[in-house]
């Protein structure tokens, strides 16, 4: 099974950030899995990578020891109640897998599947006093803190894997006080470590959209549509990132390009295996209106490399499989694991007000936002191989067959219907230096700027929301 990239995920420089870019605009050489492969195939892919990165388990928890009642492993009754229901649920979980073994094999498949609802309404059973409630704001202390409301403003928040109530209710917080903006969330709730892996792999391979993602869609959407809503923010993290992206795709199918463009999305260990951001003509008053760009202006990725959610994710999806659409920068914090929102994540990257970051011991010399960021050359080059190698079966595929056919049976007389499609593109990869490209498209504002010797803070968006703050402020 491959493994990620040593090139890619180490950089041999003193920064401890790297920048993979945005994906260049290279018409249409670039797609998701989903459109070459079928879901049992992903399905199978996605656990066998995941299986492969289990080493790096410990990680989404290290280090462990926090101080900050906020964060998600401190040690405080709610926390310490639900991290033991979670253990407890996943040992039990890979117990019934284990035992699910022998039982396919001896037991009729009546029993098998009366056995499988059961097990299912236990954990379930177990899991229900660590959930909370579907629509989560807020609280009263903390809306008190902010000083502005944002009318025209609407923030959104997708939680990840093995997140209880009081977890969900402790990013939303941490969430509010740190950007100084209201921000409303759905609660994905957990049926410990086993259940969620499994959910996610699920979502990804079949695109499955769960209940929490339906409800979400809702709310994004209207926020989309309301003409008294002139921004939307979405943030997401882990699990998160997959219900975000299936999220993006139905709005593309359902709403113009005027209402989506009011999105600006950020991802923190994001386990989204594609992110689609489509093209658009025009960009805006004072723009030439045949320049290509993004529907969706602004979406950054912010990843922990030992993080194991991140490695099977986002990090894999980007640096692994050049050729896959994943949109969006990606900040990569070299050298750091933990997979929790408020202590691996905003504590490190976006402290509250006030307070100093988190550094992690051995990797930060300097905060994160003052880091200068080391630009991943391998990556854009491997990216610009696979573009040009698509393009020439591009220019291929859209030959007129009789041409197509003559190029490849040295003859003009074979009757295209006797040849099907994998017959015609049959060494193909070998004449791609006699075809002619697609023309060029002009790159996104976000992908062609210069980065060398810039910190974080320099090529950061969401940072210019911290405290209240604003990007787009005179």
């Amino acid at each position: 099974m491959p493994k990620l990239s040593k090139e890619s995920s180490r950089l041999s420089t003193g920064s401890s950030v790297s920048l993979i870019p945005a994906q260049s605009t290279n018409l249409a050489t670039l797609s998701s899995k989903a459109a070459h492969h079928g879901p049992l195939y992903r399905m199978c892919r996605d656990t066998g990578i995941l299986s492969s990165m289990l080493y790096l388990l410990p990680n989404i928890f290290l280090p462990f020891g926090t101080k900050d009642p906020s964060d998600e492993l401190y040690m405080h009754p709610p926390n310490t109640a639900a991290m033991f229901i979670l253990v407890f649920v996943t040992i039990l979980q890979g117990l019934l897998a284990i035992l699910a073994i022998p039982a396919f094999i001896v037991l009729p498949g009546l029993l098998i599947a009366v056995l499988l609802l059961l097990g299912n309404a236990l954990i379930v059973l177990i899991c229900s006093p660590i959930q909370g409630p579907t629509d989560v704001t807020p609280s009263e202390d903390t809306l008190a803190q902010l000083d502005q409301d944002f009318p025209h403003e609407r923030w959104f928040f997708l939680n990840g894997c093995c997140v209880s109530g009081p977890a969900l209710q402790g990013n939303i917080n941490r969430l509010a006080l740190t950007f100084g903006r209201p921000i409303r969330g759905v609660h994905n709730r957990t049926y410990g470590l086993i259940g969620d892996l499994t959910e996610c792999v699920i979502q990804r391979a079949f695109g499955y959209y769960t209940k929490e993602t339906r409800y979400a869609y809702e709310y994004v959407k209207a926020y989309c549509a309301d003409p008294d809503v002139d921004k939307v923010v979405l943030i997401a993290h882990s699990q998160g990132g997959i219900m975000a992206s299936n999220i993006l795709d139905q709005l593309f199918a359902d709403l113009g390009q005027d209402e989506i463009s009011k999105l600006e999305v950020y991802t923190f260990g994001n386990a989204a295996d594609h992110f689609s951001n489509p093209l658009r003509r025009g960009g805006g008053a004072g723009t030439p209106t045949d320049k290509r760009r993004r529907v969706i202006p602004h979406i950054e990725h912010y990843a922990n490399s030992d993080d194991l959610v991140t490695r099977w994710g986002v990090l894999y999806s980007v640096q692994n499989l050049v050729d896959n659409r994943f949109c969006g920068q990606v900040f990569v914090h070299q050298g750091a694991s933990g997979h929790m929102l408020n202590q691996h994540y905003l504590s490190v990257m976006f402290p509250l007000p006030g307070q100093e970051p988190t550094k992690q011991e051995g990797v930060d010399a300097v905060p994160f936002l003052e880091q200068t960021v080391s630009v991943d050359e391998n990556i854009q080059k491997r990216r610009w191989d696979a573009a040009e190698k698509q393009k020439g079966i591009m220019r291929t595929e859209s030959m007129n067959i009789f041409n197509v056919l003559k190029e490849v049976n040295g003859s003009r007389g074979t009757s295209p219907t006797r040849t099907g499609t994998g017959h015609l593109l049959k060494g193909v990869e070998g004449r791609i230096n006699i075809v002619q490209s697609p023309p060029e498209v002009e790159e996104d504002e976000d992908e062609g700027h210069q980065v060398t010797g810039k910190t974080v803070r320099e090529l950061s968006r969401l940072w210019r929301y911290m405290g209240g703050g604003g990007p787009d402020a005179s």
